[in-house]
């Protein structure tokens, strides 16, 4: 019997080949591109996704960080290691500092 990788579930995925993960086609999250210990998601932002205060919910911009860091992982395990999120922070800014925080990219390192 054989295995499938995370990274070859992840491009099957980004390819079309494979169904999206649940939280991917909830909230409408596009995987450009991974690997290296890097990844790239894209994700249309509308009042879907606001609060009462009219702007975007901290819990879309953590699960859009918590995909892209994780699927940043996915690049640098072993075919046959797993990983999941036990801990993971988050802190709300002011509107300004979320103009300087949409032009940040996650890196490895």
């Amino acid at each position: 019997m054989t295995t499938t990788s995370l990274r070859d579930k992840l491009r099957a995925m980004q390819e079309g080949n494979a169904e999206q993960a649940p939280i991917v086609r909830t909230l409408g999250m596009t995987l450009l591109q991974f690997g290296d210990g890097k990844a790239t998601f894209t994700m249309k932002m509308d009042s879907r996704f606001h609060n009462p205060m009219g702007t975007v919910h901290g819990g879309i911009t953590t699960d859009l960080a918590d995909a892209s860091m994780g699927v940043a992982l996915v690049g640098l395990l072993a075919d046959d290691e797993s990983f999941t999120t036990l801990e993971l922070k988050c802190c709300d800014r002011t509107s300004r500092q979320l103009s300087l925080w949409r032009s940040l990219r996650l890196r490895q390192g």
